[in-house]
């Protein structure tokens, strides 16, 4: 739908290989944020809050289910300037400037400073 800036996760299950294991992040997990929506994700360490985003951003994929953000794919959302990431720990690089760090996603997308 045009315009759509919704987020919406369906039946999402995400598994991952520890240690000869298979450990279960999410399983079958549902999720759908309006557009203009405040929403926080809360729960104890290990749960699968990270793994979830990581998800929505296209940083991982779902063993199974889907994820839209604003209709499109997480890898489309991103490639169109929908979505970004500020990772926790700093990932600036060294050679350069802190203007040109901060305009890096634009300069990616191509964009306009």
């Amino acid at each position: 739908m045009a315009g759509d800036r919704s987020i919406r996760l369906r039946n999402i299950s995400k598994t991952f290989n520890a240690r000869g294991e298979t450990l279960t992040a999410l399983d079958s997990v549902s999720l759908d944020c309006k557009p203009g929506s405040f929403t926080a994700l809360i729960g104890p360490s290990g749960c699968g809050k990270s793994t979830l985003l990581r998800l929505a951003l296209g940083l991982e994929t779902p063993d199974s289910g889907t994820v839209e953000i604003g209709g499109l794919a997480p890898g489309a959302a991103a490639s169109t300037g929908t979505t970004g990431v500020a990772f926790q720990d700093s990932a600036l690089l060294p050679w350069r400037s802190v203007e040109a760090n901060i305009a890096l996603p634009l300069d990616v997308l191509r964009k306009p400073r």
